[in-house]
């Protein structure tokens, strides 16, 4: 109820002041489950989607999201989905609440880079988009967001008054049912590899997933926030 009266509130305001642009939200069915997945270079995300698509959207968040001061209390009214890198325990339950809620008819919106990224760089994905959409027995619609960095980069506090945000949804694509072997990795891994080519087909930007190969070099490494 409060994330319906934040969206009716909040979106004209994010589409005046931020986004320039919307394509292809027709692929977004207006109603059954599905899994939204983008690339993610800035905390703005996440209110610029939920400012253009009507329905309701759950947020898969990482723990580190949580500690934050404002964004922290956004993602606990918002009944993120929390995830802990550390424990697998908590991964495994974030990934069933989300399968459950995609097969209920719910939007989930899962940002698989796990955190932000710098805007030129598309990370290699973690795989729990393609787990939950096959799972779920649901399509995974892909994203792709411009100009959200430009205007909060990381180290922003508060965003910079700029209509320069185009969004643009890709077609729904199909993933394979493998919940009865979740051991099978590498078929998840090529699933977000395809994923994030398209991804970065609609952001403009060219997704190598040999740049993330265990024999990247580390330099690649330093174009995450936070990265080492």
């Amino acid at each position: 109820m409060f994330y319906h009266f934040l969206q009716i509130f909040l979106s004209p305001i994010v589409r005046f002041l931020w986004i320039k642009k919307v394509q292809g939200l027709w692929h977004i069915p207006s109603h059954g489950g599905a899994v939204l997945v983008a690339n993610h270079s800035s905390f703005l995300d996440p209110v610029v989607v939920s400012s253009v698509v009507s329905r309701r959207i759950y947020y898969m968040a990482g723990e580190w999201v949580f500690k934050k001061p404002v964004f922290g209390l956004i993602a606990r009214v918002m009944a993120s989905i929390r995830v802990e890198r550390s424990s697998c325990a908590n991964n495994e339950a974030a990934i069933d609440t989300c399968v459950n809620l995609v097969k209920r008819g719910d939007l989930v919106m899962v940002f698989p880079e796990g955190s932000l990224a710098k805007a030129w760089i598309l990370r290699k994905p973690f795989t729990g988009a393609a787990r939950i959409a096959g799972a779920a027995h649901a399509p995974i619609i892909p994203l792709g967001i411009c100009g959200t960095y430009e205007i909060q980069p990381y180290n922003r506090a508060f965003p910079k008054i700029a209509k320069k945000v185009v969004l643009t949804v890709g077609k729904p694509l199909s993933i394979e049912n493998r919940s009865k072997n979740p051991d099978d990795r590498q078929y998840f891994v090529e699933c977000m590899d395809s994923v994030m080519e398209k991804i970065g087909e609609l952001c403009g930007l060219k997704y190598d997933k040999a740049e993330w190969s265990d024999d990247a070099p580390s330099k690649l490494r330093k174009n995450i926030i936070g990265g080492k």
